[in-house]
């Protein structure tokens, strides 16, 4: 069976949401939760599934970025999938996955 790679991130409760006009995602985590469990039920086998999956509390930019990283290592792949579930931003300056905060951070930063 092909050697799958996977990276699934559902956020719906952000930290930092007051004041930007968004509103939570009721559904991000469960549509998350249903990915991995399609994959894990299509590539049952021991060595042919790596999923890595961040709660939404912890996806921070700097833990996305370590964790995808951490995959790839593992990998090479025959097929990889990346699955983000939450808010996304695009303006005429910037386009991006809208992360959690870190700690010290305010506002909701964006992994480009």
């Amino acid at each position: 069976m092909a050697k799958v790679g996977a990276f699934v991130v559902g956020i719906g409760a952000y930290r930092a949401i007051g004041g930007t006009g968004l509103s939570p995602l009721q559904f991000a985590v469960n549509d998350a939760d249903a990915i991995e469990h399609y994959l894990r039920t299509c590539w049952p086998g021991d060595g042919d599934l790596t999923v890595v999956r961040i709660p939404e509390d912890k996806a921070t930019a700097a833990e996305i970025e370590a964790r995808l990283g951490s995959l790839a290592e593992g990998g090479p792949y025959e097929l990889c999938w990346l699955f983000l579930a939450g808010h996304g931003w695009v303006d005429g300056a910037t386009a991006g996955f809208l992360v959690q905060p870190a700690e010290e951070g305010h506002g909701l930063p964006l992994l480009p």
